[in-house]
Formats: C-alpha cells, sequence, structure tokens
C-alpha cells in the first residue's frame, strides 16, 4: 500500500498543478474538506470510494488512473493534451473551410480561435 499511497499524493500534486488549482479549490470541487485533500498529499489517510470517484471526477479521468505510477500518468495526460490539440486543430481548419463557402464566421472569431487554442500550451 506504501508505493500506491505515494503514486496517490504525487498525481494528486502533479494533477492540481496542471490544472492551477489548490488544495482547496480541490476540496470544493470535490466537495471535501482542505484537511482531506493535504492529508491524501501527505500520504497520512487513504481517500473513501467517493472521494476517490469525486477527484477524478473533477480532472475528467478514471480513478484507476490517478494510481498509475505519476510518470505514467504524466505521459497518458501528455498524449491526451496532445490528441486534444490535434482535434481542435481540426475543427479549426473546418470552420475556415465553413468561412471560405458560406462566409458567415467573422475572419476575427476564428482568428482568435486559432491564437488561443496556439497559445495552449
Amino acid at each position: 500500500m506504501g508505493e500506491t499511497r505515494k503514486y496517490l499524493a504525487e498525481n494528486l500534486r502533479m494533477l492540481r498543478k496542471r490544472n492551477s488549482m489548490t488544495q482547496s479549490e480541490l476540496a470544493e470541487k470535490a466537495g471535501t474538506s482542505t484537511n482531506t485533500i493535504s492529508d491524501i498529499e501527505c500520504e497520512k489517510t487513504w481517500p473513501t470510494d467517493e472521494t476517490f470517484e469525486k477527484i477524478a471526477d473533477v480532472f475528467s479521468i478514471k480513478v484507476c488512473e490517478i494510481l498509475m505510477e505519476p510518470k505514467n500518468l504524466d505521459r497518458l495526460l501528455e498524449q491526451q493534451n496532445a490528441n486534444a490539440e490535434e482535434n481542435i486543430q481540426k475543427y479549426i481548419d473546418l470552420l475556415f473551410e465553413v468561412h471560405e463557402a458560406a462566409k458567415e464566421i467573422p475572419t476575427n472569431v476564428i482568428q482568435k480561435l486559432h491564437y488561443n487554442i496556439s497559445h495552449m500550451k
């Protein structure tokens, strides 16, 4: 259990940092206390099944992924981000095609979308 508890603590910190979230913000979103989040990250406590599910929901991941070896979770998240960026780029390209065909989407809207997506990293 020791190694798994360590992975959980590291992953929770990593997920919070990736999402620019404090322990307090995570606790609020997960419907638990800041002390609970702190205790999990300090390896003092093990979350209930319900807390696990709520935390996973906050980060849009599966419960089992929270327990992965941190480098593997990091790799998985990076791949998901790459896939999301690729899909967003496809959507922008489609918007450009629609714009060219229909001339209904203002160019400045598409340019703003493109700028925001390209600066997501």
